[in-house]
């Protein structure tokens, strides 16, 4: 039997409603927010500009993310038929109206959710950074276009870049590191052509061969290598080919990671041939056939190998850029957008060593 003197608990409303919007989690994200070091978490918009837009299906567009380090989240808000009301336990004063009637203790909504807000997880495959970056940086075509670098009005830099670029920053640095941005002394960032980052790695490969470089013993595998001042060779480029010291950093970075020294003189740069042959080939395809309708597949197959270093030459084959070319005609190759180009497989914006892809940052502070 129930007790006479229960007369129930005290709800009231309060006035105003506190302004309070529901979030719902998947099991990964909470279980990554209640762990010992749960990470910062950002919610980030498209630029009113831009126009790349984050989009988890063809019909459902999105207009705020929630980002952490390296992943994204779509945000949706979902309307809710049931009234949600967020409450918190309260006491009745003394002097309260209602204290002879009600118990000593009672509950008080301070706030009605009427709508949530879902996290959905974005695939890397259907959305990264790379066409916000190709849509708001400007792009550079090489020497000739020196001038512009030395007259452009300031652009924003990469900090305030990737601060308005819907993704997280892990994704927007492997974009950055996949397309071989740079940001050049003035803290302007620029989106260098196929044309370019063929053009500063020919140049490269140029210096290595007349400094001597044994490539086969320097970058046959992870293990090996030989010491070089990278600093040095990376200015001599620039001082004698015009291509800026940035740009050939990241074209290295692209293609190779940087083996640790503690001379801080003293740095190895370790080149992936599968990584370099693949690169190059697709480069070059699409510095060629831009604005064409395609090349002769000979001669393409005899300028990728010109631009391999000799104990590679005999890796330039068709199979390593399956995917990223067309034939117009049996003679003839057109590049398509579906392989390292287009971002199909960027690289994981989590995986790998700390710092292991942020090598020539060292060198812009030595610059400096």
């Amino acid at each position: 039997m129930s007790s006479q003197s229960d007369r129930g608990i005290s709800f009231s409303i309060k006035e105003p409603q506190q302004n309070v919007r529901l979030l719902e989690l998947p099991p990964d994200l909470l279980e990554l927010l209640t762990g010992p070091n749960p990470p910062k978490l950002e919610i980030k918009s498209s630029n009113s500009d831009s126009s790349a837009v984050v989009q988890t299906s063809p019909s459902s567009p999105a207009h705020a993310v929630l980002c952490t380090p390296t992943k994204t989240f779509n945000l949706r808000q979902v309307q809710t038929s049931n009234s949600v009301l967020l409450c918190t336990s309260t006491g009745l004063q003394s002097g309260s109206s209602s204290a002879e009637n009600l118990s000593g203790n009672g509950i008080c909504a301070i706030a009605t959710c009427p709508t949530t807000l879902e996290a959905i997880p974005i695939s890397p495959s259907r959305q990264t950074a790379l066409p916000h970056l190709q849509n708001v940086l400007r792009s550079w075509n090489g020497p000739d276009d020196q001038i512009i670098l030395s007259n452009s009005p300031s652009v924003t830099k990469k900090f305030a870049l990737f601060a308005d670029i819907p993704v997280s920053e892990g994704e927007c640095a492997a974009a950055w590191s996949h397309l071989c941005v740079f940001e050049d002394a003035q803290g302007r960032c620029w989106n260098p052509t196929p044309v370019a980052r063929i053009g500063a790695w020919t140049s490269l490969l140029r210096w290595m061969v007349a400094k001597g470089w044994d490539m086969h013993t320097t970058c046959r595998t992870w293990e090996e290598g030989k010491s070089a001042r990278m600093g040095r060779m990376v200015g001599e480029v620039e001082r004698e080919e015009g291509w800026p010291i940035e740009l050939a950093r990241a074209v290295l970075s692209r293609v190779g990671v940087l083996e640790e020294n503690e001379n801080a003189e003293l740095e190895r740069v370790r080149i992936d041939p599968e990584l370099l042959v693949q690169w190059t080939g697709e480069i070059l395809l699409a510095a060629k056939t831009q604005g064409s309708d395609g090349i002769s597949t000979e001669e393409f197959v005899q300028g990728w190998r010109d631009v391999l270093p000799e104990p590679w030459v005999g890796k330039a084959s068709l199979d390593k850029i399956r995917g990223s070319f067309a034939n117009p005609s049996p003679s003839t190759i057109q590049y398509t957008e579906g392989g390292q180009m287009s971002g199909a497989s960027l690289p994981n914006a989590s995986g790998g060593k700390a710092g292991s892809r942020k090598w020539h940052e060292k060198f812009k502070q030595k610059r400096k």
